[in-house]
């Protein structure tokens, strides 16, 4: 799954597969950055399923899912290396797109 085919995805959840596709790394990096194991992506356990809202998840990828904490820490030390990273991810994302 591509980032275009998740933003045009009619499902409200995505899975730890589709996201790390996503982000083109490994499911289990994806699980340690997940919130039920104190990472920033938001996820929901459902029974023995875990879940991804999709609305949260591009929210975070576009920069804009940030605590009231973040934006403080961010307006007075400049860009942390997590939006920086994100934005390189990002950027990087478009590229790989735009080749295949």
């Amino acid at each position: 799954m591509g980032i275009e085919e998740l933003r045009a995805s009619p499902q409200a959840t995505i899975t730890i597969k589709d996201a790390a596709a996503v982000l083109g790394i490994n499911t289990r990096t994806l699980t340690s950055a997940l919130s039920i194991h104190g990472g920033d992506i938001r996820a929901v356990r459902v029974g023995r399923r875990v879940i991804i809202p999709r609305d949260s998840f591009l929210a975070w990828l576009d920069g804009a899912d940030h605590t009231e904490a973040d934006q403080t820490a961010s307006a007075s030390a400049g860009p942390d290396a997590t939006a920086i990273i994100r934005a390189k991810l990002i950027e990087l994302l478009g590229e790989l797109e735009s080749v295949a």
